[in-house]
């Protein structure tokens, strides 16, 4: 373990972040583990929503990585950002008092927090802590059935909770086996914690993508 006073971890401290292939490897593996114990356990995730846990599956294994501008996912989210934060103005600007303040309310804490975890450097608890984790888990748990009730979208998505704490955790759990660790439990463990295995990148790193592809196609093969 490291303390956490070296956080943030720069992409010069680290060498590299954990390539997108091998977290979007790991997430998919993650949902797959997912709808497989379901079977087992008389709890199957719904198989007409099994392409959008997939979907949420490999968008929330690459959701920690935000806080690095440079990510396969952090290149993207700066635009939506600076996009969602222009139609604010102008639906403000436009609107005036029409504009439903909840939802204005909502996109600026998603803005806020994304801000929060680019100030706050790679590696960060804002993203890489339990925090995160279990605030997106809760929240999706809610919120979607929420969805489902008042607009109709997202039928059967009612594990979503479920797949994202795992592709997310997958995430984390990678990250965790580098040198550099993870401040999962931030601010309670004032250290970075992690096995400390491995560097990013190289043959660690292919062989790693290479089993969580093979744990993804693993409900496929079991009878």
């Amino acid at each position: 373990m490291s303390r956490l006073r070296s956080w943030p971890v720069s992409a010069d401290q680290s060498g590299h972040i954990v390539q997108a292939i091998a977290h979007l490897a790991a997430g998919v593996a993650a949902v797959s583990l997912v709808s497989l114990g379901g079977e087992q356990i008389g709890h199957p995730l719904e198989p007409s929503a099994l392409p959008l846990y997939y979907g949420l599956g490999m968008v929330s294994a690459l959701l920690p990585d935000i806080d690095h501008l440079s990510s396969t996912l952090g290149r993207q989210a700066k635009w939506i950002a600076i996009m969602l934060l222009v139609g604010v103005v102008v639906a403000m600007v436009t609107m005036g008092p029409r504009l439903p303040m909840e939802r204005v309310a909502v996109l600026l804490t998603i803005l806020c927090y994304y801000l929060a975890a680019v100030v706050g450097g790679h590696r960060s608890p804002w993203t890489h802590s339990v925090w995160p984790w279990l605030g997106g888990s809760i929240g999706l748990t809610i919120l979607v059935p929420w969805i489902q009730h008042e607009r109709g979208w997202f039928y059967g998505a009612d594990d979503a909770g479920l797949v994202f704490a795992a592709a997310y955790g997958s995430h984390l759990l990678l990250d965790s086996f580098t040198r550099q660790g993870i401040p999962f439990l931030w601010p309670w463990v004032d250290r970075r914690l992690g096995f400390r295995l491995v560097t990013t990148g190289g043959k660690p790193e292919t062989f790693v993508t290479i089993f969580c592809l093979g744990l993804a196609v693993l409900p496929l093969l079991w009878p």
